[in-house]
């Protein structure tokens, strides 16, 4: 049920408030990236921090999210924006998918461990 709950939490955040001027552009400037991953990591936290009832794991979830989300769209972002220029649809998509399988790991591990 958390797991699910992140998921959802993960595709608003990521893609439905995901401007297309960050999306275009973070991989070229690291403010606009870390507008991206705090806005990400404070809605996700905001709504699945409810479940806590312990201040220092809202904390930790905000935090969590934020670097990892950063750390990963740092050099996914790059790479996608690269093999975007260069026309290289597959390999854009194949980026694109493993990003995400990141993310989710990484929501995993939010679920298993808070």
């Amino acid at each position: 049920m958390h797991f699910a709950l992140l998921l959802i939490l993960h595709w608003v955040a990521d893609f439905v408030l995901q401007t297309d001027y960050e999306a275009t552009n973070k991989s070229k400037s690291f403010k606009i990236l870390c507008k991206h991953t705090m806005l990400y990591a404070v809605v996700v936290t905001a709504v699945y921090g409810t479940l806590f009832q312990n201040a220092l794991m809202i904390v930790l979830t905000l935090v969590w999210l934020f670097v990892t989300h950063t750390a990963i769209d740092f050099v996914t972002s790059r790479w996608t924006s690269k093999l975007y220029s260069e026309g290289k649809r597959h390999d854009f998509f194949v980026v694109i998918g493993f990003d995400q399988l990141l993310h989710n790991l990484t929501l995993l591990a939010i679920s298993l461990y808070m």
